[in-house]
């Protein structure tokens, strides 16, 4: 009976595969700031991120008035651009952006620290948002280890954020030629690489202290 259950739980990737809402990432997220990175240093940049910033608005407001939820995505995505573009009007330097986007990420580390110290991890809030708690078994939500594994997650992101900020801001005052593919770097490659870190280091951490804890038998 365990061996067909082993056989017929889903592998790492096709875990990671239905767990990210891959739709909304691409069209709330992915596809404005794609818009913007293309627009990013040319005549028309002002034209891009407008564009950019309606695209999220829109579907920000779409997603609410149909069904009350909050459109995370296109939100963080409309508030990055939003960052990134004020000191450029600004300045009028479009190098000024990139300064921004260190702060950016900055702010967003300092979020996602602040998220653990009142004890809510905000990936523990969009996981639980997609209805990931339902698969979770419940011997592990109700011990300890089920905050740890999402404190543990947040604080990645949060290190990878203000890590990101140093780097960016370093480039950024010294015109480095890599500033520009290490920031395209720091968009969708990071994001997508820290959502397959979430979906999968709680499954292997919280099987980890099952096993040490002696309960493993019960999930």
């Amino acid at each position: 009976m365990r061996n067909e259950k082993e056989r017929s739980a889903p592998s790492g990737w096709e875990t990671f595969r239905r767990s990210v809402p891959w739709r909304d990432i691409t069209l709330s997220f992915l596809i404005p700031k794609t818009i913007f990175y293309i627009a990013m240093n040319k005549p028309w940049m002002l034209t891009g991120a407008s564009i950019a910033i309606a695209w999220c608005a829109v579907l920000f407001a779409a997603k609410y008035l149909l069904s009350r939820k909050i459109n995370f995505w296109a939100l963080i995505a409309l508030v990055m651009i939003l960052i990134q573009m004020a000191p450029v009007i600004i300045k009028d330097d479009p190098n000024m952006n990139f300064v921004a986007g260190a702060f950016d990420s900055l702010l967003f580390g300092i979020i996602f620290l602040s998220s653990i110290i009142i004890k809510r991890p905000l990936i523990r809030v969009f996981a639980e948002a997609t209805g990931a708690r339902d698969h979770i078994p419940e011997p592990i939500l109700k011990s300890p280890y089920y905050m740890k594994a999402w404190a543990i997650v947040t604080a990645a992101w949060a290190a990878v954020y203000i890590v990101e900020s140093v780097i960016l801001l370093y480039l950024a005052l010294n015109r480095s030629r890599a500033l520009l593919p290490f920031d395209i770097f720091c968009g969708w490659p990071t994001v997508l690489l820290m959502i397959f870190f979430s979906v999968q280091f709680p499954a292997v951490y919280w099987k980890a202290v099952a096993v040490k804890a002696g309960f493993a038998e019960k999930i």
